[in-house]
């Protein structure tokens, strides 16, 4: 229970005892005073009359007031559930399309990769058909003993004699 309403009940009771105990006195009929008029009527009757309409006013505004606040925050609780699958709807979309452009995106390096990979494959086999033309004519040369032709792309033409003199060459298949 809430603290001032406690007060407020222990605060009636008590009123509510010094009224029984002071019957005779509040029920006492007393000439009053309206401004323009005057009354017989008993004073304390008419006193616990208004404190008990200002208790049953003050009863209806804090059970109005309890229950605009209860409404009040069930709406906010809507507005903030709203709120929320709203923001788990946008946060979802968001990530799908992440999602979407990093798989893109993975794609695209994939394909640009694949073909960098094939690329420098077919290099490596024209330098791998370019390679093995060259040795078979260096191989030629050294069969032939060098005799009437130079290799291909190599000796005169870079200014690299591969085999040496055709004397050095000589000489040295002579001393084998």
């Amino acid at each position: 229970m809430n603290l001032r309403f406690l007060v407020i009940v222990v605060l009636l009771l008590l009123l509510a005892l010094f009224a029984a105990i002071n019957w005779p006195a509040f029920s006492a009929v007393d000439e009053l005073n309206l401004v323009f008029t005057t009354v017989q009527a008993p004073l304390g009757l008419i006193l616990l009359g208004v404190i008990a309409f200002l208790t049953v006013l003050y009863l209806l505004f804090g059970i109005s007031l309890r229950t605009s606040a209860l409404v009040e925050t069930k709406r906010y609780a809507k507005e903030l559930e709203e709120a929320r699958r709203v923001a788990n709807e946008v946060e979802a979309s968001r990530i799908s399309a992440l999602r979407e452009t990093v798989e893109g995106e993975m794609t695209s390096m994939r394909e640009t990769l694949s073909a960098e990979a094939e690329a420098v494959m077919q290099r490596l086999d024209e330098s791998e058909n370019v390679l093995t033309a060259h040795l078979a004519q260096i191989d030629d040369y050294i069969k032939t003993g060098g005799v009437g032709s130079t290799p291909a792309g190599s000796g005169s033409e870079r200014g690299t004699d591969y085999g040496g003199s055709a004397d050095a060459g000589d000489t040295d298949r002579d001393a084998g």
